[in-house]
């Protein structure tokens, strides 16, 4: 796949954002202590690529609402090359 076969939009800053959930298998659960079917969430603002990638253990709306106004660490935080910031 390449930058050609995705469809990118594009709008002003704070009007596009596209969000995802994938699978990526079962993941120890710190609070429920077992292992769980876990789910990696994805947003990815249109204007200026920033992105936001979390781990979580639904696909619920209200998981992805509290994912993305949950801070992260300063260690983590991510722009669009992936660079720390």
């Amino acid at each position: 796949m390449s930058a050609d076969d995705v469809a990118i939009p594009v709008g002003t800053d704070g009007e596009v954002a596209q969000v995802d959930f994938g699978s990526v298998g079962q993941l120890w659960d710190p609070e429920t202590r077992r292992m769980r079917d876990a789910y990696v969430f994805v947003i990815v603002l249109g204007f200026s690529r920033h992105f936001v990638v979390r781990i979580v253990f639904d696909q619920k709306i209200e998981t992805g609402c509290a994912s993305t106004s949950r801070p992260l660490p300063s260690s983590l935080r991510a722009t669009r090359a992936g660079a720390r910031l």
